[in-house]
């Protein structure tokens, strides 16, 4: 768990980052099909250029600046091309009938606070998906210029 503590605040609530982290740590725990594995969830600020915003899933109107993020990672069996595609749609799952609203619902919680998503991963190496969400003003004295992460 690396968190961030002094975050701006985000255009989220902490409903909105409790209900990610529990369908996105949810699904990084069954990436590891019950084998002992890593799971890791890791909050911090990221500045993020017209480059950068047209890689995200879900995100057509993210402009370039200052974004929050929340990442959960795992070493489980990653994803193919195709399943990251397809990921986000409703009722897709590579488990068993019944499933796959978790990862839409993370996508229309992250769409509906203006936000995107970047997911990273390959069969048998992972996966990293990241829920951006753009920063607003300041908090708790943290200045939007200090400790920014530029993406690479």
């Amino acid at each position: 768990l690396f968190l961030l503590i002094k975050l701006p605040p985000p255009r989220s609530t902490l409903a909105t980052y409790t209900t990610l982290s529990d369908l996105l740590t949810s699904n990084a725990c069954e990436s590891l099909e019950g084998k002992e594995g890593q799971v890791t969830i890791r909050t911090d600020v990221e500045l993020c250029d017209e480059a950068f915003l047209r890689m995200t899933v879900g995100a057509e109107k993210l402009v370039p600046g200052t974004y929050v993020y929340m990442e959960v990672s795992d070493n489980g069996c990653g994803m193919d091309a195709d399943t990251v595609t397809r990921m986000f749609d409703p009722f897709f799952s590579t488990k068993f009938i019944g499933r796959g609203l978790g990862l839409a619902t993370v996508m229309g919680v992250v769409q509906s606070h203006g936000g995107g998503l970047t997911v990273k991963s390959r069969p048998g190496e992972g996966a990293v998906v990241r829920a951006l969400f753009p920063a607003v003003g300041e908090r708790n004295g943290f200045q939007l210029e200090n400790n920014l992460q530029s993406h690479e």
